[in-house]
């Protein structure tokens, strides 16, 4: 039995007051009896004592007082208490008829999942959703939510969801013992053989509570590759610079029409897939028929930059589902690769990795070679090679204005709509030292050449922007096919987003005299006016910064036509962020006003207003960093 409420604080109920006793004398009192010898004495007139009664009772205050009446907090009081324990009493009702006196209880109400079959990475199959009420109370507003395995495509239902999401399902009132279900149809993309998880969320109120409970169940499922099978073929063994065939089996004897495969090739430093179906290390298989098998052939090749020695190359069967990958299948060859005797390397502005270039550029390419060999190497041909993109079999560089102190042969060919390739040749002609490479033997030489500008281009046509260099080395006479590829080095045309910086004077303001050392005598107020620019692509993320130096404030005037501005007192830095900056909005520009403080013997001499400015952003076609920096603003106060 639940313990009695008992009040939080003592109360103490007022005693009655005492009665006051009359104490005003009596006319005529009736005198105590003593005593006496009885003697007979004359009886008293009856009307002479009622009237001594009678004037008794007409001047005396009464023997006792009425008891007094409650005050009205008193009243509350009791009322407060009667309520209290009525609400408590309620409680334990709700207890005993919903709690373990009623056997009500979690473990009444059967929320279950199962699948119609067992679940295929990209096969159609039903969860089955069953909710019973075992327990002898209705249960109120019950509603259940579901949520699905990653990779979970949703097809249909029965019944529909209840919202737009199709995840939430309201069912209203269980009556004691009703099931309800819900058939799911969906199919899985994901990683194979993991477990897939359906989280089951059901919300009720039993009976006549205004609580809502909650009960949640997990049902686990293993998800199955499709039987698709790659297999792999490759030498054991190979040389840098010659070519290694690679061969891709796939078998698809199950009866799912699988769409959208991707093959990736993980490969290790210096090698180069030398097949243009491939792109970035990559080919798209769009469809594999029911009980249908193909074979994928491709080249690869171990360039100068590789390191000798065992080397893994991993392959990789994906699909492709709403702009997102699931593994179906993974594998990984060994090969042996021996390292060459000529050593070949390309760069371009001191670089020999990715780089971003932007529309009239100027790009110094560095060619270098050296025979690490123990034999001399006769009639060596090296070449450049640009496979640049290009509009109307144009390429992006203007060879017109190429430097080459070593004049080689330019040629060139449109490999496809959107690249034109460029080769640079020198032979024993330009570069005698070919004729016969010696042990030992090394040379270096660079070459430029300018991008072409914006306005050169029909930039709506313009689709490419990655352009792919590489040197190249024959040995011995072209037929014997022996070539030794270098590093490759990939420059990146960015969307064209530049920056101008101008500061106009405003005002003067002349300091107050302070006590001490007086440094500065005069403000000069400018405005700061950053102009931002840009056409080609969308730009993601942008962030302009700056500092200012310790003589400069901050004047709290502030403006953008887009984005926010904010300073930093303890740093002193003004940063400017802008989430997304299309095309459609080609300029943004930023004004705020700073005040330069100087001393008055200073004035007339050129002094840094604004410390160098960094740009910094993301292109988003090209998925590349856009990132430069601006000169500091100096000014004459």
């Amino acid at each position: 039995m639940p313990k009695k409420a008992t009040p939080s604080a003592a109360v103490t109920i007022p005693e009655p007051e005492k009665p006051e006793f009359f104490s005003q004398k009596v006319a005529n009192p009736i005198p105590a009896k003593t005593p006496t010898t009885r003697k007979s004495a004359p009886a008293p007139k009856t009307r002479d004592v009622r009237k001594q009664i009678a004037s008794i009772y007409e001047n005396a205050e009464p023997m006792m007082s009425p008891p007094p009446k409650r005050s009205s907090k008193f009243k509350a009081l009791l009322l407060t208490i009667f309520i209290l324990a009525f609400l408590t009493a309620v409680s334990w009702t709700g207890f005993f008829l919903f709690g373990r006196g009623s056997g009500f209880n979690e473990d009444k109400i059967n929320l279950t999942a199962q699948t119609n079959i067992e679940p295929l990475v990209g096969q159609e199959f039903i969860y089955q959703v069953k909710i019973k009420n075992q327990s002898r109370t209705i249960l109120n507003t019950a509603s259940v939510s579901l949520r699905f395995p990653q990779g979970y495509e949703f097809i249909s239902a029965d019944p529909v969801a209840s919202g737009p999401d199709n995840k939430v399902w309201e069912l209203g009132a269980l009556d004691p013992g009703q099931e309800t279900i819900i058939d799911i149809k969906g199919l899985i993309w994901d990683n194979t053989e993991a477990d897939t998880n359906l989280q089951m969320i059901l919300n009720y109120k039993p009976g006549d509570l205004s609580v809502e409970f909650q009960k949640v169940v997990i049902f686990k499922k293993i998800l199955s590759a499709p039987g698709v099978t790659l297999t792999a073929t490759l030498p054991t063994e190979g040389s840098s610079g010659s070519e290694i065939p690679l061969s891709l089996s796939l078998d698809n004897p199950t009866n799912l029409n699988l769409t959208n495969l991707e093959l990736s090739l993980s490969l290790p430093t210096g090698f180069k897939i030398n097949d243009k179906n491939w792109k970035e290390n990559k080919l798209t298989v769009s469809s594999l028929p029911t009980a249908s098998s193909t074979i994928i052939s491709t080249i690869l090749v171990p360039t100068a930059a590789i390191n000798p020695g065992i080397q893994q190359i991993k392959i990789d069967l994906k699909n492709k589902k709403d702009n997102k990958s699931y593994l179906l299948q993974s594998i990984t060859k060994e090969i042996n690769i021996n390292k060459s005797t000529l050593s070949l390397q390309v760069a371009a502005n001191g670089e020999s990795e990715k780089q971003t270039v932007n529309f009239g550029d100027k790009v110094t390419f560095l060619v270098a070679y050296e025979n690490n060999g123990n034999t001399d190497l006769k009639n060596v041909t090296m070449r450049l090679v640009l496979d640049t993109p290009s509009v109307d079999n144009k390429s992006l560089f203007d060879w017109t204005k190429i430097q080459d102190k070593l004049d080689g042969t330019v040629t060139a060919e449109q490999i496809s709509p959107q690249v034109r390739r460029a080769i640079i040749t020198w032979n024993k002609a330009q570069i005698p030292a070919l004729a016969n490479l010696k042990p030992q033997d090394k040379n270096s030489w660079e070459v430029v050449l300018p991008l072409k500008t914006k306005e050169s281009f029909n930039l709506a046509k313009l689709t490419e922007f990655k352009t792919i260099v590489f040197s190249e080395a024959m040995l011995g006479s072209e037929a014997t096919n022996s070539n030794l590829q270098s590093n490759n080095l990939t420059l990146i045309l960015n969307s064209d987003l530049s920056l101008t910086s101008q500061a106009t004077f405003k005002e003067n303001k002349n300091l107050p005299l302070q006590i001490g050392k007086n440094e500065f005598d005069s403000k000069s107020i400018y405005n700061v006016a950053w102009s931002l620019t840009n056409s080609l692509h969308e730009i993601t993320d942008l962030q302009i910064t700056t500092t200012l130096p310790e003589n400069v404030d901050w004047e709290k005037s502030a403006s953008a036509t887009a984005g926010e501005i904010t300073y930093d007192e303890t740093t002193k830095q003004i940063t400017w962020k802008l989430n997304r900056l299309p095309t459609s909005f080609p300029k943004v520009i930023i004004n705020f006003d700073v005040g330069l403080k100087y001393a008055d013997q200073n004035s007339g001499k050129e002094t840094v207003m604004l410390e160098k400015t960094r740009v910094e952003a993301k292109d988003k076609i090209t998925e590349e960093s856009i990132l430069f920096w601006k000169d500091p603003i100096t000014v004459l106060p």
